[in-house]
């Protein structure tokens, strides 16, 4: 397999991959939306802090989920762009 083939190949692998983590980032937002309790947000609405707070108010497994997401798509666009860029020199004409 010619190493062309294999960067388009992890490229698309890659891509497929990076689109699901975007639709399970957009739920864990959308998670975040509903369920994010802090100190802050009672303090921001002038409301008494309760205390103890349950620690899934803090939804630690959805940030993650966004962080893992944005640097699988940071992945993704260096893959990406190393692979155009071996395109782009195959490509080019020869004088």
């Amino acid at each position: 397999m010619t190493r062309l083939r294999l960067l388009a190949l992890c490229t698309l692998v890659l891509g497929v991959v990076v689109l699901g983590l975007t639709v399970l980032d957009w739920m864990a937002l959308q998670d975040v939306y509903r369920d994010y309790v802090s100190q802050e947000v009672f303090a921001a609405l002038g409301l008494p802090v309760p205390q103890g707070l349950p620690d899934w108010t803090a939804t630690p497994a959805e940030w993650t989920l966004v962080r893992v997401r944005w640097f699988s798509t940071f992945g993704f666009l260096l893959l990406n762009t190393a692979t155009l860029a071996l395109c782009a020199n195959r490509l080019k004409p020869s004088v």
